[in-house]
């Protein structure tokens, strides 16, 4: 069988031992990977899982380009050999799901926005190209008051169980399901109602309100015979989960399965976001605020996620 482009095997082999290597003064693509690389991982900005996820696909794309397109020196990468990496097949030949598809575009995002900061390359050539298109972006839908109330029955099953309950309050109070995992006890402030979200590559860092039900689910966890360390998650786990995001996303769907929402195409986790940015317009919240608490740097995109038709105020 044909070895895969992007076996982590071939990851690190330096171009300077082939004889095509960069002339003196070029930037290679390996050279830009691990400088970029090890700017990620000196300033901390970006948790465990996100670093590793996020520099495994710069690695990659930096072989791809030097054992599999012979691009040495990073001004030769064009738009074209950035699509061509998004969208290559996996080992067998099995063709990348979205999801995949938009992890490696926003790594790649991060390697050149970074590597222009740092110096390293003049002209960013992401410029102008779009991410995948998330099938679930297309149809997901905020929820209703009445299906909220119904999923916050559902999310306390029992009196004892907290992790259905917590993932679902954060998510009320507009946390991602990559932020839901990141946040601590101590990001939390009970007597102010509200807690800080970490930020995701996409949405910003910032405060946010609990809803009165969700703060009474998070009081819960603040309760009994010892005081919770400020350095431990404020999730509550059945077992230690190997990826916190998936974990987070597992308690959300289990609460709309529960609630009979399994079914519906147009449900995710991130309906309940949607929904509260949804309730924040409708009560008067201007748009441009709405986005400023969901994390969102765009207007437009902030408006198009809660369902507004910016030109009316009305639904899309």
């Amino acid at each position: 069988m044909e070895k895969d482009p992007l076996s982590r095997g071939d990851i690190g082999n330096p171009a300077s031992t082939r004889a095509d290597a960069p002339a003196a003064g070029a930037v290679s693509p390996s050279g830009l990977a691990a400088a970029v690389t090890a700017h990620l991982v000196q300033t901390g900005d970006l948790d465990e899982e996100t670093l590793a996820a996020r520099t495994s696909d710069i690695g990659n794309f930096a072989g791809y380009l030097e054992r599999g397109q012979g691009i040495f020196d990073v001004t030769d990468i064009t738009q074209e050999h950035i699509t061509g990496f998004v969208h290559s097949r996996r080992s067998g030949g099995k063709a990348p799901a979205v999801s995949r598809t938009r992890a490696r575009h926003f790594a790649l995002a991060m390697l050149f926005s970074t590597g222009q900061g740092l110096g390293l390359i003049v002209t960013n050539p992401m410029i102008g190209l779009e991410p995948p298109v998330r099938a679930d972006s297309l149809r997901t839908r905020p929820l209703t008051d009445l299906e909220i109330e119904i999923c916050r029955g559902c999310a306390v099953p029992l009196l004892q169980g907290l992790r259905r309950p917590i993932a679902f309050a954060l998510s009320e109070a507009t946390a991602q399901t990559d932020e839901i995992h990141r946040v601590l006890i101590e990001d939390v402030e009970p007597e102010a109602g509200r807690v800080w979200l970490k930020g995701t590559p996409r949405v910003d860092p910032r405060w946010a309100h609990f809803t009165d039900w969700g703060l009474t689910q998070i009081e819960r966890r603040f309760r009994g015979d010892e005081t919770p360390d400020p350095a431990d998650q404020l999730m509550v786990w059945r077992t230690n989960p190997k990826s916190g995001r998936a974990a987070s996303s597992q308690a959300l769907r289990e609460t709309f399965k529960a609630a009979g929402l399994g079914d519906d195409p147009a449900v995710h986790p991130r309906s309940v976001i949607a929904w509260a940015g949804a309730t924040m317009y409708k009560q008067g919240v201007p748009i441009d605020e709405v986005a400023r608490r969901l994390g969102y740097r765009s207007v437009d995109q902030a408006a198009v996620f809660i369902g507004v038709d910016l030109r009316t105020g009305g639904p899309r």
